[in-house]
């Protein structure tokens, strides 16, 4: 079992992608290959077929969505009029009693909210215990983690070829040249249509990615002391305990540092 774990944490998640399109009145042609363990487990999908999964080249059925079922149970026996006549005024009476039950709870929240403070207010009072230095650091952190795990997930492989136009010379003019920026770092290559409307595509990208590195970055960023100061903080926030310090090397319970397990 442990082996297996291993493998699946180390084993590579490859994914194949291809996006067709010849025109604004043609339809969108795509087809994903997505293969772990090398070839063992693989899943193809496509604009024109369900999504085929296999393990060891064997096709391996999906669940159904339960469509058919639903259209046969709907085929049932028309209740007797009388049996209609009284689940109406059965309904009835349940609708005047849930309704006179809703205002009831409506009233009781109303004071309840006049004695607690708003959600603004604790917000408020929250980023106040955070700190305006503490929140820019995990701000940091957190851009940082999105830009890691971007760079583990965007292909090797990125080709983008096509032709566009918006109908306006002018836009179509700006919308090149916000994509000539990008061809600075990616593989693309588009031609502008500056008389008409016009969309045409053909987009290629493979890449890959290993779960243990996903994992090593999200733990790396759960475990980081700003953020386990951050956690505290909300702990202490929702808790309402005051005897709970937080501090830069940790958090304090009194006097008395909070003690290790094991």
């Amino acid at each position: 079992m442990l082996a297996i774990i291993l493998l699946a944490l180390f084993s590579k998640l490859r994914y194949d992608i291809k996006v067709h399109k010849d025109g604004l009145d043609d339809p969108w042609l795509y087809k994903i290959k997505v293969r772990w363990f090398a070839w063992i487990v693989s899943l193809t999908m496509d604009n024109d077929n369900e999504p085929i999964a296999r393990i060891f080249g064997i096709k391996v059925k999906l669940p159904e969505t339960g469509d058919s079922d639903n259209e046969t149970n709907k085929e049932a026996e028309k209740p007797h009029p009388e049996q209609v006549r009284a689940t109406e005024t059965t309904e009835k009476r349940l609708d005047v009693a849930q309704e006179k039950q809703k205002r009831k709870v409506a009233k009781r929240k109303r004071r309840e909210k006049r004695k607690t403070p708003s959600r603004w207010d604790k917000i408020k009072e929250l980023y106040e215990q955070i700190g305006k230095d503490h929140l820019k650091e995990i701000i940091t952190l957190g851009l940082a983690l999105i830009k890691n795990i971007i760079k583990k997930v965007m292909p090797k492989k990125f080709k983008l070829r096509g032709k566009f136009g918006t109908g306006e010379p002018d836009t179509t003019g700006m919308a090149l040249g916000g994509v000539s920026v990008l061809s600075t770092v990616l593989d693309i290559h588009m031609e502008g249509n500056f008389e008409e409307k016009d969309l045409q595509l053909n987009l290629h990208a493979r890449g890959g990615l290993r779960l243990f590195s996903l994992i090593r970055l999200l733990l790396r960023f759960w475990f980081n002391q700003e953020i386990k100061r951050l956690r505290a903080i909300i702990k202490t926030h929702n808790n309402k305990n005051k005897n709970i310090i937080v501090t830069r090397k940790g958090v304090k319970y009194g006097n008395r540092t909070k003690p290790k397990h094991g």
